[in-house]
């Protein structure tokens, strides 16, 4: 495996290879277990981490790099920006339903939770659920790209980020 286009880090399904200071970080969901509930099983997974050696292999586990939270019992679908040696995150929780969270991280890619996304539950065609993101950066925009609800069956949504400075909110949400 080689990584030949610098311009964007490498990223599919339910993973996300970064750039990082100490070479390609692996970011990616993570089985735990199959747990029963009422009856029926759900799966349990979290987004953790690997640094991969030059030739694409995983060298060495890195551990977690988002963890589950109360009431939740799935984190999936990584997607990170690097804002210059500080990353936004969003990824997927499922708990009752799939929504999208932020989170911020520095240069070791252990990440802080900002929170949920909000206001994407507005829209016809993901009003239920939103899963599956992926950041995008349009010149000095930054984009969204989403499922909608049932799994993007009913839709694939864009939002584009129109708050304040991205780089303000991802630095101020970092404790060092």
């Amino acid at each position: 495996m080689a990584f030949e286009h610098e311009a964007a880090p490498l990223g599919t399904g339910s993973c996300e290879v970064v750039a990082t200071a100490d070479g390609w970080e692996l970011l990616y969901t993570r089985f735990l277990a199959w747990d029963e509930v009422d009856g029926s099983f759900q799966h349990r997974y979290e987004v953790h981490r690997a640094l991969l050696d030059a030739d694409g292999r995983v060298a060495v586990l890195r551990g977690v790099a988002i963890g589950l939270e109360a009431g939740e019992h799935s984190l999936c679908h990584p997607t990170v920006l690097d804002l210059g040696g500080v990353f936004l995150g969003a990824f997927c929780v499922r708990g009752d339903r799939y929504r999208i969270h932020l989170a911020v991280a520095g240069p070791d890619l252990r990440f802080q939770r900002i929170g949920e996304v909000g206001g994407l539950s507005h829209v016809p065609g993901a009003a239920e659920e939103q899963c599956y993101p992926r950041l995008i950066r349009d010149g000095r925009r930054i984009v969204l790209v989403y499922s909608g609800d049932r799994y993007g069956r009913d839709a694939l949504m864009a939002a584009v980020w129109s708050g304040g400075s991205i780089e303000d909110l991802v630095v101020s949400s970092l404790s060092w």
